[in-house]
């Protein structure tokens, strides 16, 4: 029997800020959403996420039995 695994990390890049700070109306919106959050989940260390920083990251995890294995 073997195990795969197969990670997929998650990076923001800079087009994704660009796009959430497009006009006054979204920051204004923004703004609201993240007072609420803030309020809601004060100990939430997931905030402030800078270009280029990971933001997380999905893992899979599988175990084949002899059938499967051909790799």
């Amino acid at each position: 029997m073997r195990n795969i695994n197969f990670a997929i990390l998650l990076l923001l890049l800079s087009a994704d800020l660009a796009a959430e700070n497009a006009n006054t109306v979204q920051l204004e919106e923004k703004s609201k959403q993240l007072a609420a959050l803030a309020e809601k989940y004060p100990q939430d260390a997931a905030t402030g996420y800078k270009p280029g920083k990971l933001r997380g990251a999905f893992t899979i995890s599988k175990t084949l039995d002899k059938s499967q294995d051909r790799l």
